[in-house]
């Protein structure tokens, strides 16, 4: 790879970077194409030479910050509850879980956006299938609950402004998941 190329792919992997984290710090609506770049060192004019638009940069970024949830190192199920589930997950907005920080936006995404976020979802679901142990019939259906009530409470634990109820969400929501 020349280096002209090796510098391009290096400013690819920059803009994408940037783009997730800012994505989940401010919303998928809240950062332009020119805030990206800016941020990235590089000029509004060179997007174009890395993405066909705005729509594909958003795709994209939310692809590689949906990456780590196949392979993120817990170690059981218990762990991932109280890692995932936590203050310190809460306040990793711009780092943490990209779902949490996306949902509610997604929502209103164009086609190729929700569809990297529904493969995220399912990947995130069938990590925690393994993690709670020997498949059975009922597997697929607790994780299911299991994320959604874990995603739920990170979320809401974010939304509020009162951090006792905050704390409670995060609290509550891990007490149930254990009993799982």
């Amino acid at each position: 790879m020349g280096a002209s190329q090796a510098d391009k792919a290096e400013s690819r992997e920059k803009i994408l970077t940037i783009a997730g984290k800012r994505f989940r710090e401010e919303g998928l609506m809240g950062i332009s194409v020119a805030d990206v770049m800016k941020a990235a060192g590089l000029t509004h004019g060179g997007f174009y030479k890395h993405f066909e638009n705005r729509d594909a940069l958003v795709a994209q970024a939310l692809e590689r910050a949906l990456a780590p949830a196949e392979d993120n190192g817990y170690a059981n199920y218990q762990s991932f509850v109280r890692e995932y589930v936590s203050r310190d997950h809460r306040e990793m907005r711009g780092t943490g879980c990209a779902m949490a920080a996306l949902a509610g936006e997604v929502v209103r995404a164009e086609d190729r956006t929700r569809s990297v976020f529904t493969g995220g979802v399912r990947r995130a679901i069938a990590q925690i299938g393994r993690l709670l142990g020997a498949p059975d019939r009922d597997t697929e259906a607790r994780a299911v609950a299991a994320f959604s009530t874990a995603l739920g409470a990170l979320v809401l634990s974010r939304a509020v402004d009162d951090p006792e109820l905050s704390d409670l969400f995060l609290a509550s929501a891990r007490k149930a998941l254990l009993k799982m």
